[in-house]
């Protein structure tokens, strides 16, 4: 997908709290998803984007997410690299219900 400023791109909740996003132009809410399979999503432009991440760490810690298609183009252009490493939410639900190690190591690996 190519980004430009204007590019608008869904911005995905997957998880049961509400998670509210600052930019400079306004304040986007998402209410906590119901379902795991239709997450919360709000269209915001790329641009916001970028202010949303300069401002908080709701993106790299996994809290808010966007739709796999497009998921790899988004974190490369909000420059976030090691995106494949972000925990969500159910991941770390995973690794308390079916622990390995390499699942612990993950988790060890964010400090």
């Amino acid at each position: 997908m190519d980004i430009n400023n204007n590019t608008m791109i869904n911005v995905c909740n997957y998880t049961p709290c509400k998670v509210i996003a600052v930019s400079n132009v306004q304040d986007y809410i998402f209410d906590g998803c119901e379902h795991k399979d239709a997450p919360v999503i709000n269209p915001i432009s790329a641009v916001e984007l970028r202010n949303i991440h300069s401002r908080s760490s709701i993106f790299t810690d996994g809290y808010l997410t966007f739709e796999d298609d497009v998921k790899k183009d988004v974190y490369e252009y909000l420059k976030i690299n090691n995106w494949e490493n972000i925990l969500t939410q159910d991941d770390i639900i995973d690794t308390i219900l079916n622990c390995t190690k390499e699942k612990l190591q993950k988790i060890i690996d964010i400090t």
